[in-house]
């Protein structure tokens, strides 16, 4: 099942171009006083429902986030959400297709046997694929190009990229730290 694009919420904005360092200066301190339903709301708003799982929901074009507040720091989140090609998984890594009419395929190949390679080209709907008959195919190379489109963020202002980031570390848990009134 794919997510209806359509259908998710917008961030209120104004829109700011989110670089890793400008973010990382909003998170000097501890992350205290979020807001848990608008982190909720921003995970839709960019998009990172429609390909990441969390909390048992969302896509699977991407991994599952729901305990990347756990593994990484939020510097590391942010490089990986401002950064997208900065550090790809080969779990998820999209690869080139270079057909021999000069043509090409990018996209996460779904599948490759004798016949035909299937390439899953939208990141937000892996049951579009391009199906191409091997004998097509000159070469199909690992792309260092994440599928993850950059600027899911920019369109947030800096409250709801702090709620969002709370959303993310606290794994989901309303009653994490980051979300108790002082």
């Amino acid at each position: 099942a794919t997510v209806d694009l359509s259908q998710l919420p917008t961030p209120k904005g104004p829109p700011t171009i989110w670089t890793t360092d400008a973010a990382m200066k909003l998170f000097k301190t501890t992350l205290k006083e979020r807001n848990y339903q608008n982190g909720k709301t921003m995970f839709s708003a960019g998009r990172c429902v429609a390909c990441h799982r969390f909390q048992g929901s969302g896509g699977y074009s991407g991994p599952d986030l729901g305990s990347v507040g756990k593994r990484y720091s939020i510097r590391d989140i942010l490089i990986s959400i401002c950064e997208p090609s900065h550090s790809i998984s080969e779990q998820f890594q999209a690869s080139t297709v270079k057909l021999k009419n000069g043509g090409s395929l990018y996209g996460r190949i779904i599948y490759e046997n004798e016949k035909e390679i299937a390439v899953a080209t939208n990141p937000y709907n892996f049951s579009e694929i391009n199906k191409t008959a091997i004998n097509e195919v000159e070469k199909t190379e690992p792309s260092q190009l994440s599928m993850m489109p950059p600027g899911t963020i920019y369109g947030m202002n800096k409250d709801e990229l702090m709620d969002l980031m709370a959303y993310l570390i606290s794994g989901g848990d309303k009653k994490h730290q980051a979300f108790v009134e002082q």
